[in-house]
């Protein structure tokens, strides 16, 4: 909580920005806690408790799920494991080792990267005629 301490805007927009995203999860982990919304800026819940809630959101939580797309630390630290694996496994193939090298292997998706589409080939259109020609009725 240093850098919302330091600087309170910096927290504040990121309070916002988290709450756009994910009201309802941050209703919910809210009301599992023994806070309400109408505690929110009270003695008994203070707003600097609220933005230290909402952006220190521990796995588990329904902030944290939603934030994180339900991928933990070592749900990524595992990803990134199999593409090391998957790399050293290449590495020992012929694809490896051609000029230039092919069939690299892709990442494993996580959160936040792009999803590929698969480009799709355009196909010469044919007309009537030219098929009539192709086949000699014409």
């Amino acid at each position: 909580m240093v850098g919302v301490v330091e600087n309170r805007s910096g927290g504040i927009l990121t309070l916002l920005s988290i709450l756009a995203k994910c009201w309802g999860a941050a209703e919910r982990d809210l009301y599992n806690s023994p806070h309400t919304w109408e505690d929110v800026g009270t003695q008994q819940f203070p707003f600097h408790a609220l933005v230290s809630f909402m952006l220190n959101a521990p796995p588990g939580t329904a902030v944290y799920h939603q934030l994180t797309e339900g991928w933990d630390v070592a749900e990524r630290l595992a990803a990134l494991e199999l593409d090391a694996l998957k790399l050293l496994l290449w590495s020992k193939t012929k694809d490896a080792h051609a000029a230039p090298p092919r069939n690299r292997p892709k990442p494993t998706w996580q959160p936040g990267m792009a999803v590929e589409e698969p480009e799709e080939k355009e196909h010469a259109v044919m007309t009537i005629e030219d098929y009539m020609q192709r086949v000699g009725m014409t």
